[in-house]
């Protein structure tokens, strides 16, 4: 559904500029996992993160074309009874045990009470995976917020890849996907996948607590942009106003973690996909949390 309440830009083409140079990969090679062995969690080696993986997982390994210093490799097999779950990542990720393929990342957890966060990061898809299964049950999420406290903020606030096929929406794209805490969603953003595929994009979440705004305008308390890194277009910029979530996106005293990599229900007719990911920061920096919950 489309509200009144989200300003959307998309599609929006800037001016191309130069590309960026691309620096050296950093990080020693490691495998987190084969994808053989059910879910397997521990502390990633870059960006204070956890890894939780059921598919193929490693630290770098990833393509000379990925605009991406510190970077993740992670592949879904195209067959669905493989890379299967077997524990869940609760209470960030939960649900799937059996019937979900997943390789991502957990920042560390947040817990913000006096200014805007702004989490970046940056995805590239492989050039190979060009069709999503039909329907909403068959999406990727390849980047997700997740508060420690469902039941305050914004539920879920993703990015998705998904095929449509509705009279007001249809074709593969991918798309801001907006869950409010009574299960209703949003998407006001669809942005062909096979003019994202092969590039990498610089993903920003921008989330303000109670009482703060994003941006000079003093209207919106969230908001999710992505462009690409070696011209500048942009694919989307997606802003939640004080009128739709007029207690912020997260809590004042709640943590919350960006979730990426991609996850997705298994399913026939389903694709292999490679996805490599990294150069992620968050402003101001997480606070030290021994317990890492």
């Amino acid at each position: 559904m489309f509200f009144s309440s989200f300003v959307t830009l998309a599609l929006a083409a800037l001016p191309a500029l130069a590309a960026p140079a691309i620096n050296a990969r950093q990080g020693q090679y490691q495998v987190y996992s084969d994808g053989t062995k059910g879910t397997v969690e521990g502390q990633a080696s870059d960006f204070s993160a956890d890894f939780h993986t059921s598919a193929f997982l490693s630290r770098g390994g990833c393509s000379s074309t990925a605009s991406i210093q510190w970077c993740t490799t992670a592949q879904l097999s195209a067959d669905p009874t493989k890379n299967l779950e077997t524990s869940d990542y609760a209470p960030y990720v939960t649900g799937g045990i059996g019937t979900n393929q997943r390789a991502i990342l957990a920042s560390e957890r947040y817990i913000n009470a006096t200014s805007v966060v702004t989490h970046k990061l940056r995805f590239h898809i492989s050039t190979a995976y060009t069709a999503v299964p039909v329907g909403s049950d068959n999406a990727v999420t390849l980047v997700a917020l997740r508060n420690f406290d469902p039941s305050v903020g914004l539920k879920q606030l993703d990015i998705k890849a998904q095929t449509f096929t509705g009279s007001e929406t249809s074709g593969t794209g991918i798309y801001v996907n907006v869950v409010h805490q009574d299960g209703s969603d949003d998407f006001p953003s669809l942005f062909p996948l096979a003019n994202a595929v092969g590039k990498t994009i610089e993903v920003t979440y921008e989330l303000a607590p109670k009482g703060l705004t994003v941006g000079t305008d003093g209207v919106f308390t969230a908001r999710v942009s992505a462009k690409f890194v070696t011209t500048g277009q942009q694919l989307f910029s997606v802003e939640v106003t004080k009128t739709a979530l007029p207690d912020g996106p997260i809590a004042e005293k709640t943590a919350h973690k960006l979730i990426f990599g991609a996850n997705r229900k298994a399913s026939a007719g389903q694709q292999d996909l490679k996805i490599w990911f990294g150069d992620y920061t968050v402003d101001p920096p997480a606070p030290f949390h021994p317990d890492r919950v």
